[in-house]
């Protein structure tokens, strides 16, 4: 369980349940995780703590602030969405 933890530790491309509000906004859901050995782990967004939009170089992000139950511990990450490609990125 420890290797899974630190795996987590990085920036990493995720699959991600969401709907978009009629502005075009974001709402995500659930997020997918790989791990080891091809194993999937599905993980419901239960709260979005606070949600920004930030532009870097000409590209808008929507950064959520989410907290989730993973492993049995309540965790708190960062979960940015690159508009312009469609890349759902996780921080942990």
């Amino acid at each position: 369980m420890r290797n899974e933890v630190k795996e987590m530790d990085k920036v990493k491309s995720v699959e991600v349940v969401a709907y978009f509000d009629s502005k075009g906004h974001p709402r995500p859901q659930r997020l997918r995780l790989s791990r080891e050995a091809e194993e999937r782990q599905i993980i419901k967004i239960d709260e979005i703590i606070t949600r920004e939009l930030s532009k870097k170089a000409g590209n808008e992000m929507f950064i959520f602030y989410c907290r989730s139950i993973i492993d049995r511990q309540s965790k708190e990450y960062v979960l940015k969405y690159e508009k312009d490609t469609c890349l759902w990125l996780l921080e942990m």
